[in-house]
């Protein structure tokens, strides 16, 4: 967000208002210059469509991830903002926050309680290479301020940079490490009731505590689930399929229920007769997440 507006000025994040940036800068209390911004809170507003285009330049995505990626960050954002847990933060721009009387506001000084990026930079993480992104930019704040004293120690320069890339790797390889079927879902399965996104609805339950199989009716036995999101919002789970059937992807969601509630599973119905290994790798590459073949169909 922040190169894009150094770039462009001015910035539409739907739902939320317009960030513009007046072309001078100011002082904030740290000491610190930044360049002055102004905020216009509007929920009618869209994210600007030339900001997508943007992200996907510079993270080198697939356009339809990056376009559902940005939506549901800004989604996050927002109920975060809602409930008073966290702001959305523009790295050396300012801190948009939600006010008690409703709407939303704008400050270039740090909002108390949400100080050094403690609550702003979990607003921030929303997915891994956001995470990566405030990751490097806490690093450059480090060197920058290192480089400024003139007492300046570069071995433990060295040292401080060299450890949180380590955490920072370690984190990234904890988020997307392969999981196995068991790790899918948080306990064993009780019931599978399997739910089609169409419109024409069926459900049918199958109780797997039983060794015998249960007949499954119409239930389409020739492909694999590769399953690439589980999730217990029903809401995500619709808008999530409904934005990337947009986008010209083959892809269905259906529910599980465990002991732990309802969750749903988004998936791409691959035929049996495709080769597993390859479509995995292609498809963790594409959706840029850890993909499994459902256990249940």
């Amino acid at each position: 967000m922040h190169d894009y507006l150094i770039q462009n000025k001015s910035l539409s994040l739907e739902k939320i208002g317009i960030v513009t940036l007046k072309g001078g800068s100011i002082s904030i209390e740290n000491g610190q210059t930044i360049p002055e911004a102004t905020f216009e809170f509007n929920k009618q507003v869209t994210t600007t469509p030339e900001f997508v285009a943007f992200a996907k330049e510079v993270l080198n995505k697939n356009p339809s991830i990056v376009a559902s990626d940005i939506e549901y960050f800004l989604e996050e954002s927002r109920q975060l903002m809602n409930i008073g847990t966290g702001v959305l933060m523009i790295n050396g721009i300012g801190y948009i926050h939600s006010l008690k009387t409703g709407g939303y506001s704008f400050s270039q000084n740090p909002i108390s309680g949400f100080r050094d990026g403690e609550g702003s930079e979990k607003a921030l993480s929303a997915d891994i290479y956001d995470r990566a992104e405030a990751e490097e930019s806490v690093n450059r704040k480090r060197i920058q301020s290192n480089r400024a004293k003139p007492q300046v120690n570069y071995m433990a320069i060295v040292v401080v940079v060299v450890l949180l890339g380590i955490v920072g790797y370690g984190i990234y390889y904890f988020v997307n490490k392969p999981k196995s079927n068991a790790e899918l879902l948080p306990e064993k399965v009780e019931q599978v009731a399997t739910e089609s996104a169409d419109t024409n609805k069926e459900n049918i339950s199958v109780d797997t505590s039983k060794a015998k199989a249960l007949p499954m009716t119409k239930v389409n036995t020739d492909i694999y689930k590769f399953v690439f999101e589980i999730t217990k919002d029903a809401q995500r789970a619709h808008a999530r399929i409904a934005t990337l059937k947009g986008y010209g992807n083959a892809v269905d969601f259906d529910s599980v229920q465990t002991s732990q509630g309802l969750f749903y599973r988004l998936y791409s119905p691959i035929p049996k007769t495709a080769d597993t290994t390859k479509v995995k790798d292609s498809l963790f590459k594409y959706f840029q997440r850890p993909i499994q073949i459902a256990k249940y169909n």
